[in-house]
Formats: structure tokens, sequence, C-alpha cells
């Protein structure tokens, strides 16, 4: 028999939940703005493992990348990858899912925002007419985003940090289109991402003065700014709970996001798949989620550990990347998933080790 299901949030993991669950079940999404896609918040760059999860159609990748120049404030590195990043146009990519959903028969509501939630009843507004209506769904899933309502109702007493994004679409003149630019610099580090030779993604994420870092790297390149976005973006949370009975979590919800580069796409795309295996198969989604957090908590780790580095440690760092070996292994493995290729960056070069001090 098929169940109801309520989507609170129609950006990707919204999305891509209700592509799936949609399969075997009437799902409808509410979703507060009027557009999907649309405001932005994410830089679209994702490794190409993104298409063991889905078939990207052509028109959707704007740029391929094969190369990654680390920059730290006296040092530099290029890494060349084994297999080419994709650079998404993001609104393209939500409207995909968007559509793959509906052709499943779910139900996308726009300018509906969500009210309140008790006693397993959905307050939810209509933003055009200003009615509101009450629904009482047999499944809720919050992908509500940054500062989740929906979450605040399971984790009452967990605190969520948060870092800031901001970037720009720009015109500019690049030398090619081929290479990613990656700025450190103490808690933070700035990107470039090339759309072509004459556009591309400028941003910085940072939890303190990302304006003024911003700013100092716009006029770095002296260009012209097309557009101006950014966003909150949560820091992966272990003690966080996925679920709590009938309400359900994904993607930043969740805080389902890698604390290294703080992109979320891949873990949505298998978070998603879990929780269609919990509802349809009734297993538990906390244990489903296992695999999947110890790469995120691989990428805590990792984060905390570059959160206490000063100018001279990414420096350091960047001359220890340098190694050959280091650099293949670098090159070869998806950042993704760092439990998968930490332990052989340790044998290759346990200079890395002195990092770990710093959490002491």
């Amino acid at each position: 028999m098929k169940k109801n299901i309520a989507i609170i949030g129609g950006g990707l993991a919204g999305l891509a939940s209700a592509y799936l669950l949609s399969e075997n079940n009437n799902v409808t999404i509410y979703e507060k703005n009027k557009e999907i896609g649309l405001p932005l918040h994410c830089s679209g760059i994702i490794t190409n493992s993104v298409l063991n999860y889905v078939k990207i159609p052509e028109n959707i990748i704007v740029n391929k990348i094969t190369k990654i120049k680390l920059h730290s404030k006296s040092n530099s590195t290029i890494l060349k990858l084994k297999k080419p990043n994709i650079i998404l146009n993001r609104e393209k990519f939500d409207k995909f899912f968007a559509n793959k959903a509906q052709q499943r028969g779910t139900k996308t509501l726009m300018n509906h925002q969500f009210m309140e939630y008790k006693n397993n009843n959905l307050t939810i507004k209509d933003k055009k007419t200003n009615k509101i209506k009450i629904t009482s769904p047999d499944y809720i899933i919050g992908a509500d985003g940054p500062g989740s309502q929906l979450n605040k109702h399971i984790n009452k007493k967990v605190k969520i940090d948060y870092y800031k994004g901001l970037q720009a679409q720009v015109n500019i003149k690049l030398d090619n289109k081929d290479t990613v630019h990656i700025y450190f610099f103490p808690r933070g580090f700035g990107f470039l991402i090339p759309e072509s030779k004459t556009k591309a993604r400028i941003g910085v994420i940072s939890q303190e003065n990302t304006n003024k870092l911003f700013n100092t790297l716009i006029k770095k390149f002296n260009c012209k700014v097309i557009k101006k976005y950014g966003g909150l973006i949560p820091v992966y949370n272990p003690k966080l709970k996925p679920n709590k009975k009938n309400l359900f979590l994904i993607g930043d919800a969740a805080t389902q996001v890698k604390a290294t580069s703080f992109g979320g796409i891949i873990f949505i795309l298998i978070a998603a798949k879990l929780l269609k295996r919990s509802i349809e198969h009734k297993h538990s989604y906390e244990k489903l989620l296992k695999n999947m957090n110890g790469e995120l908590l691989a990428s805590l780790f990792l984060r905390k550990t570059l959160n206490k580095f000063s100018d001279k440690d990414y420096n350091y760092l960047i001359h220890l990347i340098k190694n050959k070996k280091v650099k293949q292994i670098l090159e070869t493995y998806d950042r993704d998933f760092p439990l998968k290729f930490i332990f052989k960056l340790l044998i290759t070069e346990p200079r890395f080790l002195l990092f770990t001090s710093k959490l002491l």
C-alpha cells in the first residue's frame, strides 16, 4: 500500500528523495521559494564519483576540470586529476531532478512555507493566498536546509556550527579553463572555478571575515561581478540524530556535508537511497548511514586540524604535497571519501602526523 510522504524543502535533498520515494509512494514537496534551483547556494564542483549515482545530461555540465592548483601564502602546487571533476549548472541540475520526480508522480507546491509541526500534523502556508493547510502524512522528510526547523524537533539540545559561503559569477580572462584554484588561509579557503576562459565562479568559505576575504579575492583578479550569492553551510555533527519515529532528515538539515570542502551533493544522493530503504523496508536509517557518516567524521577530523593551521602551516602542507608519491595518491583517490586514502598518505609521508598535534 502506498504511503503519503511530505517533503519540506525543494532543494536537491528534497528532490532526490522525492524522485526515489515517488516510485512506490505518494509524495508531495512543499517549497517556500517560487522557483526550483533558486536562489543558488553552491559552487557546483563535484568529483567524477557522482556518475556512480546519477547519469548527468551533457547540457547540465558547464565545464570539466583536470587540474587543481593549491595556493598558500607563499607556496603552491598543481594536482593533475586522474578523473576529471565536473562543474554543474546547479539550477539545471536541481530542475533535472524535479522533472524526474514529477514524471513519477511527485506533487511539487511552490511558495508553500512550512509553519509548524505538532502531533504529527504539518501546518503549511500558501504564500500567494495566505491560506493555511494542515496535513498528517505517514512520513515527513526534513530537507529544509541549514537551520532546519524540523531538525529542532529531533535534536533539541544538539548545537550546530556554521560556515558562511560567499561567491560570485564573474567575467574574467583566464589562460585556461581546466584548472580550479584553491587559496588556503586560516579557518577557511577561497576558490576560483572556471566555467570557460571568460567566466568563472570566485568565492570564499570561512567562519570569520568572510566579506573582507571575498572582496580581497575579487580585487586580486580585477574581474567584473555578474551576480553574487551565498549562504550558511552547516558543519557535520556526529551527535545529531537523523530521524525520530516517522520524521527523517536529509542533506543540510542533517548536516550531511563534508567539512573539508563543504560539498554535499554526493552525500545527498547516497542518503536519499538509504532513506528510501529505511522507509520502504523498515530498516534503521541511522544504521544505514553508518558508513557514510564514517566518511563525514573523517572530514570533520581534517577540518578541526585545518582550523588550527597558520599561514606557515599551510606553506609546509603544500611542501609535503609536492612529494611525488603524495601527489599520486591525491590525484588518484576521490576526495569525497578520505577514509580510502588517508592512511596511505600517512604511510607515504609520516610528517603529516605532525599536524595532529594541532588537536591537542
